[in-house]
């Protein structure tokens, strides 16, 4: 029983490690193209703004 309660604990502490991982990593994404569509333009910043 203690073995199953670890287990869940664990899968609880990546899942929750990984989704701010990919919170992270969609800011990064995020500025870096707002970033390159500030040096292109503003019709790319206008699409960026759009998708998000």
């Amino acid at each position: 029983m203690s073995l199953l309660f670890i287990g869940m604990l664990i899968v609880i502490c990546v899942r929750g490690f990984l989704t701010n991982l990919m919170k992270v990593f969609f800011a990064i994404y995020r500025a870096c193209s707002v970033w390159k569509s500030s040096q292109h333009g503003e019709f790319s910043v206008s699409m960026t703004f759009r998708a998000v």
